[in-house]
């Protein structure tokens, strides 16, 4: 397979996880989420993980 082939089907591949999670985004209501909130979430991922490892 060439290189043009792999970088083909790795777009084909991408494109259709990116369809995926925004399918799960609509079923699960995070499609409607604010930067704000996206950003407080991570920070509390973050957070938690940080604790645990104390």
């Amino acid at each position: 397979m060439s290189n043009t082939e792999l970088l083909i089907e790795e777009k084909k591949a991408l494109k259709e996880a990116f369809r995926t999670i925004q399918e799960q985004s609509l079923i699960n209501g995070t499609d409607k989420m604010t930067l704000e909130e996206i950003n407080a979430e991570i920070a509390a991922y973050r957070q938690e993980k940080n604790n645990a490892k104390k």
